[in-house]
Parts: C-alpha cells; sequence; structure tokens
C-alpha cells in the first residue's frame, strides 16, 4: 500500500514537471493535470495540498538530488583548479542535460516579478555553489572573492544549455555529445576567468 502511494506521488511529480514546463504553471489546471497523471484531483490535493505546494515540492526534490549529487564531489588538493573547476562544470552540464524539464520551470519562475515560491534558479543553485566554492577555496588559495554579480554569471552559463540543447534539439548523441564538451570547456575558461585563477 506504502509503495502505491509513492508510485502515485512520484506520478503526479513527473506528470507536472512534463506539463508546467510545456505549459508554465499558469497554462494547466489542476483538472488537466489530474487527467494526464491518471489520477483523482483529490489524490494531488491529499498530497500537496495546493497547486503551489505541488510546485515547491517537485523544485525541492530537484533541490535534494542536486545537492547530493554535489557532495559527491572530492575536490583533490594535488590537482589543479581547472581541472577541479572543469569536473564541477561537467556534472552541473550533466544535470542540466538529463532534467531539462525542471530547469525551464526555474527559468520560467525567475523571470517572473511575482513567482509562485521563493524558489528559483538562484535559490536552486545557491547552496551548491556555496559548498563547491569553500571546497575549492580550501584547496586553492589563489581564488578570489566571488561577487554577487560573478556568481549571477556563472549560474547563467549554466542554465543556458538547455536554450541551447532546446534550439538545436539533436537526435544525433555523438554530435550532442561534442557540444556538452565544448560548452564544458568554454564554461570552465570563463569561470576561471571571472574567479581569476591562472591558466595552465
Amino acid at each position: 500500500m506504502e509503495e502505491d502511494r509513492i508510485g502515485i506521488k512520484d506520478r503526479i511529480l513527473e506528470t507536472a514537471t512534463i506539463l508546467f514546463a510545456e505549459k508554465g504553471f499558469d497554462g494547466i489546471s489542476m483538472d488537466e493535470l489530474a487527467k494526464a497523471a491518471n489520477v483523482n484531483k483529490s489524490m494531488i490535493y491529499y498530497y500537496f495540498s495546493s497547486k503551489d505546494g505541488l510546485l515547491v515540492s517537485l523544485i525541492q526534490k530537484h533541490i535534494g538530488e542536486f545537492e547530493s549529487l554535489f557532495s559527491q564531489v572530492q575536490i583533490q588538493k594535488s590537482a589543479h583548479i581547472r581541472a577541479a573547476m572543469r569536473e564541477v562544470v561537467t556534472l552541473a552540464i550533466d544535470y542540466i542535460s538529463k532534467n531539462k524539464n525542471i530547469m525551464t520551470i526555474l527559468m520560467q519562475e525567475t523571470m517572473l516579478k511575482t513567482p509562485k515560491t521563493k524558489l528559483d534558479i538562484f535559490t536552486f543553485i545557491n547552496p551548491v555553489w556555496d559548498k563547491i566554492e569553500n571546497s575549492l577555496r580550501l584547496s586553492f588559495n589563489e581564488m578570489k572573492d566571488v561577487s554577487i554579480i560573478d556568481k549571477m554569471l556563472s549560474v547563467s552559463l549554466f542554465t543556458n544549455f538547455v536554450f541551447i540543447i532546446n534550439r538545436i534539439d539533436l537526435d544525433d548523441e555523438e554530435e550532442l555529445g561534442r557540444i556538452r564538451s565544448d560548452y564544458v570547456d568554454r564554461v570552465t575558461e570563463i569561470i576561471g576567468n571571472l574567479l581569476s585563477y591562472p591558466k595552465k
């Protein structure tokens, strides 16, 4: 029975992720969501209390996954800072590639003057950014302090990958892999310039 409940909750979250990304949060009614998820509308209210609550749960689920992924990153003191940063950028871009819909939703919320929640792209990435910055600073004392502008520029570089892969819409996995690798290299280079670590 517990397994069934978890299955229903996950199905609602997965369906909401697809629909909110495709049509926007305001473009989907609870009736449409219930029909697409093949559940009774009352089940959505049971698990999430409201449409806003569903959106918050959806974003928090991905924040947890994102933080868990980056908690596994081990910055080696023996590594060069550029190699360490490239590893971090690669993980971020890979996560974004696999979770385009949640990133689209976060970008939509970030652009709104009156977002439905206080969770946007910056609150999504900030906790992870702070952990990685602290780890890098412990290993590499040549890092300068990161300004809010530097941080926001860096976050934008990560999230813009969604626009790129949506724009090119490639079915060729090899070509997409090449584009991803090029993008990781360029983002690593730009962030390196922002943080003023030496090129090697």
